[in-house]
């Protein structure tokens, strides 16, 4: 395997560093892949040392989704680092700034934000084109209900949300929600309850949907709406390991 290749694990086991162009989870996905150790193993692992990790925790790190940030996530970097035969350093040393949280947050929608919590070119950016930099912008959710429904074969059903929600500016008219499910997308339909159903698009084969769902007028800042709506899954064969919007 090529040493200059960012994803290199031989380069990286001989104690080369990672090249510019690495990832956190790109170089943890690989070590994980090489390593042969299933999530449920690392937790173990890490259990064992006294350090708790959830298992979605994992899978997020995994997978780009999220970043390790606060001090017992980075103590859990460094074990997994001996855990998956990695010099020391090597996944630390590819982890951002830490980002501030809450009130000192920045306000108002943020493509950089965006990239780090679903990566780069993700599969919402490809669907959503130039939309996607404007990914409900003018919106914020100050708290959120969600009741996914599995069946007797472990397929999701049914997945249920009640959401309000707060403009951060004038004019915000609509939610966009985009659901992804498992390898092998059924057919889906959407109820709304509460809210106006927008256009809904199904793209099998990316496994999405993507639904609008408009609040009837357009808000002024700081007004509140409430959106109430079901998505319906036609049952497939297998089983579902992954479901995310």
């Amino acid at each position: 395997m090529d040493q200059d290749n960012p994803l290199s694990l031989e380069g990286l086991a001989s104690g080369a560093p990672p090249s510019a162009d690495a990832t956190f989870a790109a170089v943890f996905q690989k070590a994980v892949k090489r390593r042969g150790l299933p999530l449920e193993g690392m937790r173990d692992r890490l259990a064992d040392q006294g350090i708790q990790v959830s298992l979605a925790t994992l899978s997020y790190w995994q997978r780009g989704r999220s970043e390790p940030e606060r001090a017992d996530s980075l103590r859990a970097v460094d074990a997994l680092e001996t855990i998956l035969d990695l010099p020391s350093g090597t996944l630390r040393s590819l982890l951002g700034p830490y980002r501030p949280r809450g009130r000192t947050a920045p306000q108002g929608h943020n493509l950089r934000s965006s990239h780090r919590l679903l990566g780069e070119n993700s599969l919402a950016e490809q669907i959503l084109g130039a939309d996607f930099a404007r990914l409900n912008e003018s919106i914020s959710t100050p708290s959120i209900w969600e009741t996914v429904t599995i069946d007797e074969n472990r397929r999701i059903s049914s997945i249920a949300i009640q959401q309000v929600l707060r403009a951060t500016r004038d004019g915000a008219d609509r939610l966009t929600a985009v659901h992804t499910f498992d390898s092998g997308a059924r057919a889906v339909r959407t109820t709304v309850r509460c809210g106006i159903s927008g256009d809904a698009r199904l793209l099998s084969d990316l496994d999405m949907s993507v639904i609008d769902i408009e609040f009837g007028k357009k808000l002024v800042k700081n007004e509140t709406a409430v959106v109430d709506y079901t998505v319906s899954v036609d049952p497939g064969d297998g089983t579902d390991h992954h479901y995310e919007r």
